[in-house]
């Protein structure tokens, strides 16, 4: 997502959202993939009769179908859209085009306290894109919507600074120029930063992306060239780490003077293609299961058809056996692996299987066999995804989620590289919520080894099944965990 709009969202009695550009942002539209939609609302998941209240003591309160499959992560109105989010000294931030997020204010970065949102420093202006922790600080890609310098900011010991010089952009996108930052990356050492700017600290060598050395930005190569059409504006959008090397995705035709269409490979002396490209912009990359995978707007590689999205297959771009069809306004955002499963968002409303059509929400989950369509994700688009609480967090603009009412926050508990029911011995936890100890049931002759995983996904206590029996828990701290076993895992709820 490249700039802002203020929107209005109205569902029809045909059951329709339709999304609309304020007069002021329309002049933008041509360089970005926030665009005026109207597409079919998914499928609502149907919801069980049966309804549960439970509370995650200093995490989240929530209400939640016994079977469903997404709940809200917080309440309230959230008046923009979320874009990106990052754990930082084991607490949740988000940024976006925001200046409130539910129950608290930004604007444009917020943190998670346990129970609610805060400002972070008095917030930033124009918004934010992306959010990295590097070297233990939490580096932000800001946007810039007015024609002045931009600079990499960071949050280190309660306050933000900026890193190094600010950078500016000469060239014109139909308003005036605006040199925002899209994304920052560590590699090789260094952060690294790419955007849509043509200068740095006045050296204009610097062209899209750029490097800090510890006391100056310097440019990788002769950096990035050209555009994608039908847009006219070079934004390098997105960056990851593919066996050594970094990645970058976006518009732009040339990298280091090589023709590339939209994705490039800096080996950290020279830039490479990446086979034919793209005939349109790629806004993300992933590495999953080893292999190189980008979405984007583009449909198109080397005359070999594909929908927006596509994988790297050793010598050419290949389709993953799914695509996402239909009008030009339908792009792929994000590509986010959590535990072990491949997430893929954006704003696309059918997603086609083999030839087969289904309708979607701008969000699915791949596990390099099948794709699962997440309960109808959302009735918007999605650009933030998160590991978070044993599920994932997504963040965007969206008002409902798995038919669920959510103010552009939503959890997913349906599962990721494990099922709280999968194919190996049952367990069940007594008592559940409870404060500890915990008891733990599974088959009468099992002896297994147990992991409990807290909502950060990390290990806080190793035990073992002996004769289908354990007992753990005495000193865990009010939360939502995992206790896994090889092939199965069950949830548990530690209250005060």
């Amino acid at each position: 997502m490249c700039v802002p709009r203020t929107f209005w969202c109205k569902r029809t009695p045909q059951g329709v959202v339709v999304f609309m550009l304020s007069v002021s942002d329309r002049a933008r539209v041509a360089r970005s993939t926030y665009r005026p939609l109207l597409f079919p609302t998914p499928a609502a998941l149907t919801l069980g009769p049966m309804l549960r209240s439970i509370t995650l003591v200093g995490l989240l309160s929530v209400a939640m179908a016994a079977n469903a499959q997404w709940s809200a992560f917080c309440t309230g109105n959230t008046n923009g859209f979320v874009v990106d989010f990052a754990l930082h000294q084991d607490t949740l931030f988000a940024t976006g085009l925001f200046t409130q997020v539910c129950n608290g204010s930004g604007p444009s970065v917020v943190k998670w306290n346990g129970t609610a949102w805060q400002n972070v420093g008095g917030g930033l202006p124009d918004g934010g894109h992306a959010l990295r922790e590097i070297n233990g600080v939490l580096h932000l890609a800001r946007y810039e919507f007015q024609n002045a310098p931009n600079n990499v900011m960071r949050w280190n010991n309660g306050f933000w600074s900026a890193l190094g010089a600010p950078v500016t952009c000469s060239y014109f996108d139909g308003a005036s120029a605006h040199p925002s930052i899209y994304d920052v990356i560590a590699y090789n050492g260094e952060v690294v930063a790419c955007g849509e700017f043509d200068a740095a600290g006045g050296d204009g060598s610097i062209l899209g992306i750029m490097r800090w050395t510890g006391s100056a930005w310097a440019p990788l190569g002769t950096g990035l060239t050209g555009a994608l059409p039908p847009y006219a504006i070079r934004y390098p959008h997105a960056m990851t780490i593919w066996n050594g090397d970094l990645i970058v995705v976006g518009n732009f035709s040339h990298a280091g003077g090589v023709l590339c269409n939209g994705i490039a490979r800096w080996d950290g002396a020279q830039w490479h293609a990446i086979g034919a490209g793209f005939n349109g912009p790629v806004y993300g990359a992933a590495v999953y299961q080893g292999a190189l995978y980008a979405g984007g707007a583009f449909t198109d590689s080397g005359g070999v058809p594909m929908d927006r999205m596509a994988r790297w297959n050793g010598t050419a771009w290949e389709t993953p056996g799914f695509g996402f069809p239909g009008a030009s306004g339908q792009f792929v955002h994000s590509l986010v692996e959590v535990d072990g499963a491949l997430y893929i968002a954006g704003g696309f409303q059918t997603v086609d299987l083999g030839g087969t059509a289904q309708a979607c929400g701008s969000i699915v989950r791949w596990n390099g066999t099948n794709l699962h369509l997440m309960d109808g994700g959302t009735n918007g688009e999605v650009e933030a995804i998160i590991g978070w609480n044993g599920g994932v967090l997504i963040g965007g603009e969206f008002t409902q989620a798995g038919g669920v009412a959510a103010a552009s926050l939503a959890v997913w508990s349906g599962g990721v590289g494990i099922a709280e029911t999968a194919h190996g011995p049952a367990l069940h936890v007594y008592p559940n919520p409870g404060n500890g100890p915990f008891t733990v049931h599974g088959p009468a002759d099992a002896t297994l080894p147990l992991t409990v995983v807290d909502a950060l996904g990390r290990t806080t206590e190793r035990t073992l099944l002996h004769n289908g029996r354990a007992t753990f828990g005495a000193q865990l701290a009010p939360s939502s965990y995992l206790l896994r076993a090889p092939g199965t895992a069950v949830r548990f709820v530690v209250v005060e």
